[in-house]
């Protein structure tokens, strides 16, 4: 039986410029290091600047739509719902590899492209996104199906929604069910984005998850230390309960 799963919920349009510096007949000279044009701002304060962008590229983005992409390039059947409203000019490349549910207008990147870097401006529509705009997109029926044929359903980008919380908290009865997938994935992103109280909430429902499913966490290195270094009360809780679960086993 061919492999399925789920990943949810993001979206981003990325759009790349270059900086032109200054044109010639013969073409372009292009702001080439991050530092240059920082000099050049930074010699400028007070005064009005105007740096004219050139495209050089545009495509769908977010967490939800690289991992669903990559994903379904191993044969595994996937579906993604994320934020695409504004993205079917975009969008051909993932939709002949993935299923995708859109819920809302997508995130936007405007990344303003060096030789030694990306600056990454970025309009979070996903932060405007409450549990009732959520509920009011979220087809029950389909998704509930779709996710009863899945080894694995994949939440990402969670610090990207002010209301996954309240999000996730609405998911929690029918992703506990017993037909759904064992394996949760959450990859939480940039932890520094959101507050101490935030997290603790999502390590609460994480908890809960824990007690039926199986919960893997992405985190990257920075994310860990943060996770482990600034709520470590919270780890150690999370320790201790695992301890007296196997305790109680013996």
């Amino acid at each position: 039986m061919r492999k399925k799963c789920f990943i949810g919920f993001d979206g981003y349009r990325d759009e790349i410029y270059r900086l032109i510096k200054r044109r010639t007949k013969e073409g372009y000279e292009f702001w080439d290091k991050m530092e240059d044009l920082g000099s050049y701002l930074q010699n400028n304060c007070g005064r009005s600047s105007d740096i004219e962008l050139m495209p050089a590229a545009a495509g769908i983005g977010g967490n939800g739509p690289l991992m669903a992409g990559a994903i379904a390039s191993l044969g595994i059947q996937t579906t993604c719902m994320g934020l695409f409203d504004d993205c079917s000019d975009l969008m051909e490349n993932l939709n002949h590899k993935v299923n995708c549910l859109s819920i809302g207008r997508s995130n936007r990147c405007t990344a303003l492209e060096f030789s030694n870097g990306k600056l990454m401006l970025g309009q979070l529509e996903s932060m405007k996104l409450d549990c009732d705009d959520f509920r009011n997109r979220f087809n029950q029926e389909e998704v509930i199906h779709i996710w009863r044929e899945c080894s694995l359903i994949g939440i990402v980008n969670w610090s990207a929604f002010l209301y996954m919380n309240d999000i996730l908290a609405f998911l929690e009865p029918f992703l506990m069910e017993q037909e759904m997938p064992q394996l949760l994935f959450f990859d939480l992103a940039d932890l520094t984005a959101r507050s101490r109280e935030d997290i603790l909430g999502l390590v609460s429902l994480l908890k809960r998850f824990g007690k039926r499913k199986q919960v893997i966490l992405g985190l990257n290195n920075k994310e860990a230390e943060i996770f482990v270094q600034q709520f470590r009360s919270v780890y150690k809780e999370l320790h201790a309960d695992h301890e007296t679960g196997a305790a109680d086993n013996k």
